[in-house]
């Protein structure tokens, strides 16, 4: 927009309104005036004035001129030569009756003011084009900026996205990928640990719990998670291999004060998956002489025991040394049952007349219910407690095997 308030006979003080000692007005009053106006004239409160915005843009100039210190200088001396020359004229017109020498004495000092005045005009028109110069620079620059802003802020939600994305498929891939990836995941989980600590008694960064458990070997991630309890604090930490998670989980770390809880970040448990209806055993595992696979009914072996949806194969055979000698009576023919009344719902035994002594025995014989079925609808056998007790035996001697492999690691460790 082009300034042409002051070829108007306008000044920026009768723009924003201001009166009586206008020049001796302060910063604050001029902003103060200036606000007020601005709510009434922006364009958004006029829709309906097609110079709303002209209008704006004349406040808005006259009020950058009176807040630049040079500019309302300038404005100060052009609008004091002009109201000299007002006055002198006004001077003029009331003394036309004098003499011919003074009036041209008057009219040679009317034009020496009249070049004062224009003077103080150029500068004034300078003054404003510095002015526009200077807000558009100002907005050109804001318009930079906030393009700068959005790009930045764009390119990072892009690159939070791939990250998320690329996190969520190496997390989920276990799915549709082959065996080694699962067991990459695994092997990353079995030194993955959680730490939690009490932020009240002693507050932890994840420098600290980094050289805490810097102790038991490289750590190689710390991540604080964020705070939903006042009075407890967790983060997980990666460590570079599985002993050296195992050794930070049984040594107390961190401050005395208030020491670090560090526990495993998933229990790792041996898991059997249950055999398809369709799973066929090979030949050679039905000839493994296996202590499991024997089921006792009636005192009689019947041999393998191998389920035809719902079982489990154990993969390696037990000993046959049973665990607690007691329960090799459960395979004897001549026990005889110890709650004779309930030989008739077990379909085993003779019935006793009422009255009748019968002598206890110190065994539990195997037996077959009748009302528990198998899938074909036929009574189901009930495998004896020797198979239990093998399986115990199992799973103990699997978990001091791994414990030994463990002590063995840990010794070519150290």
């Amino acid at each position: 927009m082009s300034t042409d308030w002051f070829d108007r006979g306008l000044n920026p003080y009768e723009i924003l309104g201001i009166g009586d000692d206008a020049q001796q007005a302060t910063t604050d009053e001029i902003k103060k005036v200036f606000r007020k106006l601005a709510i009434v004239k922006h364009p958004d409160k006029n829709p309906n004035n097609p110079n709303a915005a002209a209008e704006f843009a004349l406040l808005d100039e006259a009020y950058r001129a009176l807040l630049d210190p040079a500019a309302r200088g300038v404005v100060d001396d052009w609008l004091r030569a002009r109201n000299a020359r007002r006055d002198k004229h006004k001077g003029l017109s009331d003394k036309r009756r004098k003499l011919k020498e003074e009036l041209d004495k008057r009219e040679r000092e009317a034009v020496s003011g009249r070049n004062e005045e224009e003077m103080a005009l150029m500068r004034l028109r300078s003054e404003l084009e510095r002015l526009r110069k200077r807000a558009q620079d100002e907005r050109r620059q804001q318009a930079v900026e906030s393009a700068a802003t959005a790009a930045t802020a764009a390119a990072a939600a892009a690159a939070a996205a791939a990250v998320g994305s690329s996190y969520l498929n190496a997390s989920f891939s276990a799915a549709s990928t082959s065996a080694p990836c699962e067991d990459h995941q695994d092997a990353h989980l079995r030194r993955s640990l959680k730490v939690t600590w009490d932020p009240i008694a002693l507050d932890y960064s994840s420098e600290q719990i980094r050289h805490a458990l810097s102790v038991h070997g490289r750590v190689e991630e710390v991540v604080i998670k964020e705070r939903r309890k006042r009075n407890k604090a967790t983060a997980l930490v990666v460590m570079s291999n599985q002993l050296e998670a195992e050794s930070a989980t049984a040594s107390v770390c961190g401050n005395i004060v208030s020491p670090l809880l560090v526990t495993p970040l998933m229990k790792l448990v041996p898991q059997i998956k249950p055999a398809s209806k369709d799973y066929v055993p090979a030949p050679e595992v039905l000839a493994m002489p296996s202590v499991v696979n024997k089921v006792v009914i009636n005192g009689t072996s019947c041999g393998s025991a191998m389920p035809s949806s719902k079982g489990f194969l154990p993969s390696d055979p037990p000993s046959s040394a049973p665990l607690f000698p007691v329960a090799q009576m459960s395979g004897a023919s001549s026990a005889k049952p110890l709650f004779p009344s309930m030989s008739k719902s077990s379909g085993q035994g003779q019935s006793y007349a009422a009255g009748t002594r019968v002598e206890a025995s110190s065994s539990f014989p195997s037996f077959q219910s009748n009302s528990y079925f198998s899938q074909n609808g036929a009574p189901r056998p009930t495998p004896s407690v020797s198979n239990f007790e093998a399986s115990v035996f199992e799973k103990m001697k699997r978990e001091e095997e791994r414990r030994r492999a463990l002590r063995a690691a840990e010794s070519e460790a150290d």
